[in-house]
């Protein structure tokens, strides 16, 4: 059977419902629970694999996504959500749309393990729970503890005792505090952060339900003006500049780690890699009138629902809820938490927190763990209105009135159309061909790129190519992120082979093949692909049939991301430089497939590719 044959067969089976799912379960065939996430991280840590060794009954298929509920909305309006979603930034409001088409999870053994404290912010007016945070990460004050010894300043324990460190570092001539304002979710966390104490209180949780369940619109006139009112106060005594409202990360931590800046807002993470940098810092929640009244913000690593459709058939149903349950599991929690910097929310897992975070436990065992709100349009409205603030263009009643106003705005108007795709390929694996939504985009980057042979990670892009318009932003999306680069380089036959074999066998940094999903995806060459049990083998390499030979030589450039390619690609070509060895471009890959498709950069628009036939896969007992 051709490729393209078998691609056609795909394409109709991919079409039907449920029906020819339970004839591939009841055939004995593996069944396939797709994982969409919200960021690259849960493959590359070592989290992907993980919950699929647990399942092994099942091929869990991870796709790298994107962190955010218009991306799922797009894959409803095309017919294909996939069968459990993961989404970082979220929140009731922005759920409301894609409510009907996830699970009821109020009842089942994952949620039953959830401290009530935290479902409550899940939870519908009907008691329906479609989402659940997985473990969270901290957001606080991270202090620089040498300076407060240097200087003799006493660790604060309260909102006052805060701010008489910030005065007698200023009084020092020390920065007192470093943040990175032009970011939104800086601006969020630091508005929500500082009124934690108000925000918790009755009139707090009263007006957020209100606004997550879509009854409010506006901003509380009790609880917000108070809000805004302390920002402004405590920038006073921050004494930020201006120019801060344009910080970037780099900004922040520059002078914190230099010694110039006493405390910076940061995470858990942030508090890990500083200690092993050296530093002695410690962790600091967010700090009320008294001691009682401090508590921790955090958000989830990532939030996860289950798609309604699972439960057209019930093994289907059954093996995705126990894939569901395992990514919550303490096994799996305790690899997203790998740097010994998150909390559950769960019970029954424990986290072990590090020695510079130990200090935070009492608030955990308290649950004073704050969930930031973090609704697209709040995001969007504090990154306006704060950054105005620290800029002086606003007051604190200036910059209330303003978030009222964008939202009463609600969502930015829809976006237009760029182009359109007149053929979709599904995001399957054939052993006879590869993935077609796959190859047809790496294909269509080898033309632009202008390269003999493209290697590319599956999980830099983002599933299913489907036929319909795109809008720039749903463009973007196919491409899983933004730290997905592009590295050419000429190698020769031995070199490719080398390079693609340690591709199949994680050597390097090269991405584990836990299933046949995750094998690398080929554009101007062909592969043979033997599997033994949970090994893969590279048998043959072949460029339009025919073998290539170690001497051969090919302009070769790798997709992926930099995090996976950097530690594999300076090894490999060590003796050469490593990465130097390679070029790199500017752009990242999602800006070169903007360009690619839209036109750009002096290019005319290209057409999307065809699929081809990349991959011939054999399990051992074919091959004797």
């Amino acid at each position: 059977m051709t490729f393209l044959v078998a691609l056609t067969l795909i394409l109709s089976l991919a079409a039907c419902e449920g029906k020819q799912e339970r004839k591939k379960s009841e055939s004995g065939e593996r069944e396939t629970v797709t994982v969409c996430c919200w960021s690259e991280h849960m493959i590359y840590s070592g989290y992907a694999a993980y919950v699929q060794s647990q399942v092994p009954d099942a091929d869990v298929v991870f796709v790298a996504g994107h962190n955010s509920m218009d991306y799922y909305e797009f894959m409803k309006e095309n017919g294909a959500l996939p069968d459990i979603l993961t989404v970082r930034r979220m929140s009731m409001i922005d759920a409301e749309n894609l409510r009907e088409d996830l699970l009821d999870l109020s009842e089942t053994e994952t949620a039953a393990a959830f401290h009530n404290i935290y479902l409550e912010n899940y939870r519908f007016d009907d008691g329906t729970i479609n989402w659940l945070p997985a473990c969270g990460e901290v957001d606080g004050y991270i202090a620089n503890l040498d300076l407060f010894e240097q200087y003799n300043v006493p660790v604060p324990t309260d909102r006052a005792s805060f701010d008489a460190a910030c005065e007698a570092f200023r009084s020092a001539g020390v920065m007192p505090y470093s943040n990175d304002f032009g970011k939104d979710y800086t601006c969020l966390e630091t508005l929500q952060g500082l009124s934690i104490q108000e925000l918790m209180s009755g009139e707090g949780i009263q007006w957020r339900t209100a606004y997550e369940s879509g009854e409010e619109r506006q901003l509380d006139d009790l609880v917000w003006p108070a809000a805004f009112e302390r920002l402004e106060r405590q920038l006073r005594v921050w004494d930020i500049p201006k120019e801060a409202a344009q910080n970037t990360f780099e900004d922040m931590v520059k002078p914190f780690r230099e010694g110039k800046a006493a405390i910076m807002r940061g995470t858990g993470n942030d508090v890990i890699a500083f200690k092993e940098e050296g530093m002695n810092v410690g962790m600091l929640p967010y700090f009320g009138d008294t001691q009682e009244d401090n508590w921790l913000l955090t958000y989830p690593s990532f939030n996860a629902a289950v798609n309604r459709a699972v439960a057209q058939d019930s093994e289907k149903e059954r093996i995705c809820l126990e894939v569901f349950d395992v990514m919550f599991s303490e096994g799996a929690q305790n690899i997203l938490a790998g740097s010994h910097n998150m909390i559950p929310y769960n019970t029954g897992v424990k986290l072990e927190l590090d020695e510079s975070m130990k200090n935070l436990e009492p608030y955990i065992q308290k649950n004073y763990l704050y969930l930031r709100l973090a609704s697209t349009e709040i995001f969007s409205a504090s990154l306006d209105t704060v950054g105005k603030m620290v800029a002086g263009e606003y007051t604190a009643k200036e910059a209330y009135e303003a978030f009222n106003q964008l939202l009463m705005k609600g969502k930015k108007e829809e976006e237009k159309p760029v182009v359109r795709f007149e053929k979709g390929y599904p995001n399957v694996f054939d052993p006879a061909g590869g993935n077609p939504a796959a190859s047809a985009v790496t294909n269509t980057l080898r033309n632009y790129f202008g390269s003999d042979i493209v290697i590319a990670q599956g999980v830099s892009y983002a599933g299913i190519v489907y036929p319909t318009t795109y809008t720039q932003r749903q463009l973007d999306y196919m491409i899983t992120d933004t730290t997905i680069r592009n590295y050419t380089k000429e190698l020769t036959g031995a070199q490719l082979r080398q390079m693609i074999e340690c591709l199949l066998t994680k050597e390097y940094g090269g991405i584990s093949v836990i299933n046949r999903y995750f094998l690398p995806i080929l554009s101007g060459c062909e592969m043979t692909v033997t599997r033994s049990g949970e090994e893969y083998c590279l048998e043959k390499l072949t460029r339009n049939g025919k073998e290539i030979s170690d001497a051969d030589v090919f302009t070769v450039t790798y997709i992926g991301s930099l995090y996976q390619a950097v530690p594999m690609l300076e090894e490999l070509w060590k003796k050469e430089g490593g990465l130097e060895a390679w070029m790199l471009t500017e752009e990242n890959v999602q800006q070169h497939w903007r360009n690619c498709i839209l036109g750009g950069e002096g290019s005319a628009p290209c057409k999307l590719e065809e699929p081809t036939a990349y991959i011939t896969m054999r399990e051992e007992e074919d091959s004797k």
